[in-house]
C-alpha cells in the first residue's frame, strides 16, 4: 500500500510541475523574447537534471556491485556476521530499487517538460 502511494505522490508531484510549466507558458503568450528564453531554460533544467539522474543511477550501480563483492571477500575470510550484512544490503537494495523506479517517473515527466519546450520554442521561432 505504502509502495504504491509512493508512487502516486510522485505522479501527481509531477503533474503539477507540468502544470505550472503550461501555466507560465500561457501567461507569457505574445512576449516573444520572453517565451523564448523560457523554453530555452526549462530545456537546460531538463538536460541537467537528466544528467544528473544518469549519475545517480551509474553511481548507484557502482555501490552495489562494490557492496557485492564485499560480502564476497567476507565469506571468503569466514566471517561471522555475513549473514547480517547479506540481508542488510538486501534491504537497502529494494529502497533503492524502489527510488530508482520514481527516478523513472520523474525521467517520464522531466521528457514532457522538454518537450513542451521544444514545442513552445519552435513555435515561436517559426
Amino acid at each position: 500500500m505504502t509502495k504504491a502511494l509512493g508512487y502516486t505522490w510522485r505522479v501527481l508531484v509531477n503533474l503539477f510541475y507540468v502544470a505550472i510549466v503550461l501555466y507560465v507558458f500561457d501567461k507569457l503568450h505574445g512576449r516573444h523574447e520572453t517565451t523564448i528564453l523560457v523554453a530555452v531554460l526549462g530545456l537546460i533544467y531538463v538536460a541537467i537534471r537528466t544528467i544528473a539522474t544518469g549519475q545517480f543511477h551509474a553511481l548507484f550501480e557502482i555501490i552495489k556491485v562494490l557492496n557485492r563483492d564485499l560480502i564476497r571477500l567476507r565469506e571468503l575470510l569466514h566471517d561471522q556476521s555475513v549473514e547480517g550484512h547479506k540481508l542488510e544490503f538486501e534491504e537497502q537494495a529494494q529502497v533503492a530499487d524502489r527510488v530508482i523506479h520514481k527516478l523513472y517517473i520523474d525521467g517520464f515527466f522531466l521528457g514532457i517538460v522538454g518537450l513542451i519546450c521544444l514545442i513552445v520554442l519552435f513555435t515561436e521561432l517559426s
